[in-house]
């Protein structure tokens, strides 16, 4: 989903053309919208890894930085209460998360956001 939007962003291709350039293994299509992913987002590291625990992110920081050879300098988490815990309060646990974010990113010198979803309850 992330690397649909992401190619209907700057190449402007529905939903569906994306599945049939897929679907019909259209290489020159395919090979251009990894040219431009790959120019826009040379330095963008994505993690798809579900329900990771704050260690877990902290492993993933320091996996990528040895990787690439470069220090990560951001992070972006969306959202808290999808980092897994040891706490069965929602809102403890995400105040824990938002803690535990704020230590990594004072340690590793990085720049940590976190995409939190607005209260429901809130109305519109």
């Amino acid at each position: 989903l992330v690397t649909q939007k992401l190619i209907q962003k700057h190449l402007g291709y529905s939903e569906t053309e994306i599945f049939n350039l897929y679907k019909n293994k259209d290489k020159e299509k395919i090979n251009k919208i990894k040219e431009v992913l790959n120019k826009e987002y040379k330095n963008v590291h994505f993690c798809f890894d579900p329900g990771q625990t704050l260690e877990q992110i902290e492993k993933t920081i320091k996996s990528v930085e040895e990787s690439t050879g470069t220090k990560v300098k951001l992070i972006v988490v969306d959202y808290n209460e999808l980092v897994l815990t040891d706490m069965s309060d929602g809102t403890a646990a995400s105040a824990a998360v938002a803690q535990g974010l704020r230590k990594i990113a004072n340690v590793n010198q990085l720049c940590a956001i976190n995409l939190l979803q607005p209260n429901k309850a809130s109305g519109t």
